[in-house]
């Protein structure tokens, strides 16, 4: 889903931040607001959405269809020996 909405900017003291944390991680992930927190009138630090990384989707659908397994069937079949020794009961039935 892509966010259409403006990037908006809230300023709060760092007493009120403390106690509406949550309220404003929150805010940056659904609603895309940014919180500048200050301290003494100086800005301290902000709370920020998340960066949603574009992918081209058939790009990597064809990086997928080019790539060369790195196992050998004889790697696949020891695997599925070794997957089939962990489902033996360790201890013998008294």
């Amino acid at each position: 889903m892509k966010n259409t909405k403006k990037k908006r900017t809230q300023t709060m003291t760092a007493t009120i931040a403390r106690t509406q944390f949550f309220e404003l991680v929150n805010a940056a992930f659904y609603q895309g607001i940014e919180t500048v927190i200050t301290k003494n009138g100086k800005e301290m630090a902000r709370i920020v959405p998340p960066n949603v990384k574009k992918v081209d989707w058939g790009k990597r659908l064809e990086e997928l269809k080019n790539f060369t397994p790195f196992l050998t069937d004889k790697d696949a079949e020891q695997i599925k020996a070794a997957r089939r020794s962990l489902n033996k009961p360790r201890f013998p039935n008294w």
